[in-house]
């Protein structure tokens, strides 16, 4: 059950909750559709986020969350798909950084709105034109792959691209799955 399964990951270990998502992943999707390369690094993302706190900026354990290595630029996690827009998209048009042809850059973007776009689907699909992030999200990968100088990164960064809309549907299924079971810790629910 889910709920004996989330117990598991209590105390938030890198692993072990990278195999939770893992595990819930590859229950939620259409088997014949995807590879278990896309459910990891579906699990990847989700799980990394899940142990990131925006309070803790200068604690960002992986790449989703740093610029590469030898730069100076930091991408903080975001909060909202704005947030997203405002810093991958509003933040590009007005700099010399030549962000959009770095293919982390666009990694990290693209990751930023499968989570808020995907898992929080239900919450944000109020309060924007969620199509459009689809089709952000969609172009942030397709740039990252054509960018990427690693060809099996390339591949999948293509991938991700290709079938976002599938992986933005799994999401948001895992995130419905966890709220009927509750499966939200305390300090992030709301007081009314």
């Amino acid at each position: 059950m889910l709920v004996e399964r989330f117990r598991l990951v209590d105390g938030y270990d890198s692993p072990k909750t990278l195999q939770f998502f893992f595990d819930e992943l590859l229950f939620l999707v259409p088997k014949s559709r995807v590879s278990k390369t896309e459910v990891l690094y579906v699990a990847e993302v989700l799980a990394n986020y899940a142990q990131t706190s925006r309070g803790e900026i200068e604690d960002f354990p992986l790449v989703y969350f740093s610029a590469p290595q030898g730069s100076s630029e930091f991408v903080p996690p975001a909060a909202s798909l704005s947030e997203v827009h405002e810093a991958f998209v509003l933040s590009d048009c007005h700099s010399s950084l030549g962000r959009m042809e770095n293919s982390e850059i666009l990694e990290i973007a693209g990751s930023q709105v499968l989570l808020l776009a995907g898992f929080f689907r239900g919450q944000v699909s109020r309060k924007v034109n969620i199509h459009y992030y689809d089709k952000l999200g969609h172009s942030f990968y397709y740039k990252a792959a054509h960018f990427c100088s690693d060809t099996t990164r390339a591949r999948l960064l293509m991938t991700m691209s290709v079938r976002l809309p599938i992986w933005l549907q799994v999401c948001y299924k895992l995130h419905k799955e966890f709220r009927k079971n509750r499966l939200y810790s305390p300090e992030f629910r709301r007081e009314n």
